[in-house]
């Protein structure tokens, strides 16, 4: 296939990201600002305000976005079965490296907020900007919320949107730059850097078994156990702990310097630790076991792409599939985002 009708299509491609994301962001800022200056006591009401902002988020703009992706057609992926061992060895590998990048990605805003901090005097962690806010639904979404919305409804349109209607329309190009797009812009789409770094890396996981499997089941059911990991099984074992406050707490001390603070919550609070302590104690297990598999499959070489005959040919995949309009737009904006609020929050 000739290259430049390729790197028009990915260009097209980023386009109707473009589109569908900002169309997406610009109807639910819309409805929140409707919210608040119409009805401003929906915002008192916690489960209430939920609501209003993630119905018109799944069954308004997403199905909108959608519609405007399926203006470009799709290709075909063979598709293969992904056993029960597979899976659960994808669920531990996946888990594992979502969990290393959110320690990274957490270090990384420390560091940034504290050279923030005095350089231009502002407070560690104030605002959106560090994506620290996403710590909050642990604890303040509503278990039922957290199940429908987080645990069911966000991995299946993250997936399909993200991963099945992405990659099928530039499959055929070439699957090292389908699963790169599909990874960094499902990271960038999340609009604050703690979510991007881990984003990207799961991202890149599920784009990898898709592209593997044809079957966006597969990854739909390592999204929802991932995201029931931290809404629902560590959200439920701090409110079983009675910890609610300890995050606020944190955060207040890394503003502040005095980890006093904490000390005394823990001495105060030291059999809720020690539950907490035993949920811990699996994850690390869950973590290690998937640091376990990453190197057997590194080492095995058990990761391979499949190439076809009209791909994009090596040297040329990065430039064909990023670097042009439709692409580039897409990550200036996000990107953009991410770095607006990191100064600004």
């Amino acid at each position: 296939m000739d290259p430049k009708l390729i790197k028009k299509n990915y260009s097209k491609l980023g386009w109707l990201y473009v589109a569908g994301t900002l169309l997406t962001n610009g109807i639910l800022y819309g409805v929140i600002f409707a919210v608040k200056k119409f009805f401003p006591s929906v915002t008192e009401n916690t489960d209430l305000y939920t609501i209003v902002q993630m119905i018109p988020r799944f069954f308004i703009c997403y199905p909108i976005f959608a519609a405007i992706i399926f203006l470009m057609p799709k290709m075909q992926i063979p598709q293969k079965k992904m056993g029960g061992g597979k899976v659960a060895a994808a669920f531990c590998m996946t888990y594992s490296a979502a969990l290393i990048c959110n320690v990274v990605a957490l270090g990384l805003i420390v560091i940034f907020s504290i050279l923030k901090k005095l350089l231009f005097k502002g407070a560690v962690f104030q605002g959106m900007g560090s994506g620290l806010e996403v710590a909050d639904l642990l604890t303040g979404l509503n278990p039922v919320f957290s199940l429908i919305f987080i645990v069911i409804l966000a991995p299946v349109a993250e997936e399909l949107l993200f991963r099945k209607f992405l990659i099928d329309r530039i499959y055929g190009y070439g699957e090292a730059m389908a699963i790169l797009l599909s990874g960094l812009m499902f990271g960038l789409y999340h609009g604050n850097l703690q979510q991007f770094i881990y984003a990207t890396t799961i991202g890149s996981c599920f784009a990898y078994i898709y592209t593997r499997t044809g079957r966006i089941r597969y990854t739909i059911i390592l999204h929802m156990l991932i995201n029931s990991m931290g809404s629902l099984v560590l959200g439920g074992a701090i409110r079983l702990a009675g910890l609610q406050e300890y995050m606020q707490i944190a955060m207040r001390a890394v503003q502040s310097g005095n980890f006093g603070e904490i000390l005394g919550y823990v001495e105060d609070n030291i059999e809720g630790f020690a539950i907490l302590g035993i949920l811990e104690f699996v994850i690390g297990c869950l973590i290690l076991t998937g640091i376990i598999l990453w190197i057997v499959y590194l080492a095995k070489k058990k990761f391979h792409l499949v190439h076809y005959i009209g791909e994009v040919p090596k040297g040329k995949r990065f430039s064909t599939a990023v670097l042009n309009p439709g692409i580039l737009v897409f990550i200036i904006i996000y990107a953009g985002l991410i770095i607006f609020r990191l100064i600004t929050g």
